[in-house]
């Protein structure tokens, strides 16, 4: 009768771990450390807020805008509110030419002093350009009014870059103010002449006298909310 001899071998935890790193296909996963603060990701831009981005190209797909006609650099733009505290992520600007560079601010309403300025340059005309700043996102709290606008004057000079404008060309039809999803745009806002060769606050709301709903400058922000 043949006989068996079974043998078994008994490995140490360094041989048990070194076979481990040989034999599988990649080094075992790492269990992360709990204690530490973990950075905080910005969301996919796609899901960004920006009630112009949203009027034109959800809700009004055919509506175009209108050039502008005046003679001057402005400051054009909208007040806003959010009704969640959130993070503004970056700029978008439609604009009627390319190779055309707009100063765009965020603005405190109440205290009328800049919360972030950046500019955007036009690669496409007729197309939302879009500057994020994700490392430098800042904070918008719930139910305070913002302003956010362009600056139309060409390197601080009475020469301006041209602009839209967003109307109905019935004055009396109303869109304003204009809710999509937790942010609202509440009305335009303008200035103009010579105080807007540089960016200044836009304080103005009536740019016609009939009192018409309009948006000068179309200029957007990429709004999140941080709180559901």
């Amino acid at each position: 009768m043949k006989k068996y001899i079974i043998a078994v071998l008994i490995l140490s935890p360094c041989l048990l771990r070194a076979q481990q790193v040989i034999s599988a296909k990649g080094l075992p996963k790492s269990t992360p450390d709990k204690t530490t603060a973990q950075p905080k990701v910005p969301p996919p831009h796609s899901s960004n807020e920006g009630p112009l981005w949203a009027y034109y190209v959800k809700n009004n797909p055919t509506f175009k805008p209108q050039l502008s006609n005046t003679t001057s650099a402005m400051e054009v733009g909208y007040a806003f509110t959010v009704s969640k505290k959130g993070m503004v992520y970056g700029f978008s600007v439609y604009a009627p030419v390319a190779n055309a560079t707009y100063t765009v601010t965020l603005w405190d309403s109440a205290t009328q002093q800049p919360i972030k300025q950046k500019k955007v340059t036009i690669l496409t005309k007729d197309n939302f350009q879009t500057i994020n700043f994700d490392n430098e996102a800042v904070e918008i709290q719930a139910n305070r009014t913002y302003v956010v606008s362009m600056n139309t004057a060409i390197n601080g000079s009475t020469q301006y870059y041209p602009y839209y404008i967003l109307k109905k060309d019935n004055p009396a039809e109303k869109f304003l103010p204009y809710t999509y999803k937790h942010i609202t745009l509440k009305e335009g806002r303008y200035c103009f002449g010579k105080n807007a060769n540089t960016p200044v606050y836009p304080a103005n709301t009536d740019y016609y006298t009939s009192k018409q709903d309009v948006v000068l400058g179309l200029v957007d922000v990429n709004y999140y909310p941080t709180e559901f």
